[in-house]
């Protein structure tokens, strides 16, 4: 007998929040952990608006207007300086008005870390249905680092809303300046913003997006859910349960991630605790971007490496870390968009200035 194929997920309520959360942060590769306020936020939405359907983007018509969206700027910011309710209908509607069409499905930005749950909330506030794709499938520090991009297609319009209301719109014909026209409209607007953007057609989306992503990560994060309920399960058998590599057991020894330019920036060193020689050192810009186990690849950016607590089985974002932590370090490939070549041009390893070549590492299962 085959494999059991598991049953579709068709809509994402209250009860997901959970598992969306958890498999959202693992798929982050160590990026900005989710606070209390996107899962208070989209609970709060939720009960009041019930669950939101969930639907593959064949399900379309192919003229449907789809917009993705997901929040910029600070997560931190967003923990106390506290959203208005609307901000990304408002995008959403800056959107349509720019575009002279109603948008008909709401997309992800990427589905990891708080941009998992923001298309959420749109969706269910907006009352359309939420498509499972995503422009990332992990996530990155910029808004031009999207499958979409590199695929040529354009980020703007960009609808940026904050929580007073105001809204600025962006046109940028190149989306390499996209983010250097952004980022100032972004502080401007109070350091985070919801963000409508890369609006296209569900016929582009299905060409060109990454599928099944919401589903993934829920099905993700009931794993790690289950997981932690049997208690702390081996590395190894931990990656096989959730369709990754494992590269690496150990306890952090070293830290260092200062901030420059915006972007945390720096080395984790991990030591292998039977024998204290062998080691692995993460590359870290706000994500972890290159895994080197004894000063040999073991994992790079686009593919996803995954610090996980063992004890609490939780997936650690790289402003947690600390010395003494013992961790489990896993890889999940990347979407196979990622490796081609325009893929690899936009965030590969040379694209973080890392001097390795754009090439999957030995051992990658792809």
């Amino acid at each position: 007998m085959g494999e059991a194929v598991a049953a579709p997920i068709t809509q994402i309520g209250v009860d997901d929040i959970e598992h969306l959360v958890l498999g959202a942060q693992l798929v982050s590769s160590g990026g900005a952990t989710i606070g209390t306020v996107p899962s208070a936020w989209l609970r709060r939405t939720l009960a009041g608006a019930g669950p939101v359907r969930l639907v593959p983007v064949s399900d379309l018509s192919p003229e449907t207007l789809c917009v993705p969206v997901g929040n910029v700027g600070s997560p931190t910011v967003l923990e106390e300086k506290l959203p208005a309710g609307e901000e990304f209908v408002h995008a959403v509607r800056g959107i349509e008005d720019r575009l002279g069409t109603p948008a008909g499905a709401v997309a992800a930005l990427d589905v990891a870390s708080i941009n998992a749950l923001t298309p959420v909330i749109a969706a269910a506030q907006l009352g359309l249905p939420l498509v499972d794709a995503d422009g990332m499938g992990r996530m990155f520090p910029l808004i031009e680092l999207t499958v979409w991009a590199a695929a040529g297609l354009p980020a703007s319009p960009i609808t940026l809303v904050n929580t007073h209301g105001d809204v600025i719109t962006i046109d940028c014909a190149d989306n390499q300046r996209i983010e250097s026209l952004a980022r100032p409209a972004i502080i401007a607007l109070g350091g985070w913003c919801a963000a409508a953007l890369y609006p296209m057609n569900a016929a582009t989306l299905a060409r060109h997006g990454i599928h099944g992503s919401f589903s993934q990560a829920l099905r993700l994060g009931r794993t790690l859910a289950e997981a932690q309920e049997r208690g702390s399960p081996r590395g190894a058998d931990l990656a096989r349960e959730l369709g990754a590599r494992l590269l690496f057991t150990g306890a952090v020894v070293e830290v260092s991630r200062p901030t420059a330019a915006g972007f945390a920036r720096g080395v984790v060193v991990i030591a292998d605790r039977t024998d204290p020689d062998r080691m692995l050192r993460l590359e870290v810009q706000n994500e972890c971007l290159l895994a080197l186990v004894d000063g040999r690849v073991a994992a790079a950016v686009p593919d996803v490496i995954c610090p996980i607590e063992q004890g609490s089985c939780l997936p650690v974002g790289v402003e947690q870390l600390y010395y003494g932590q013992v961790l489990d370090v896993l890889c999940f490939a990347a979407d196979p968009a990622w490796h081609t070549p325009e893929g690899l041009a936009l965030a590969g390893p040379a694209a973080f200035g890392y001097p390795l070549p754009n090439e999957a590492p030995p051992g990658d299962q792809r």
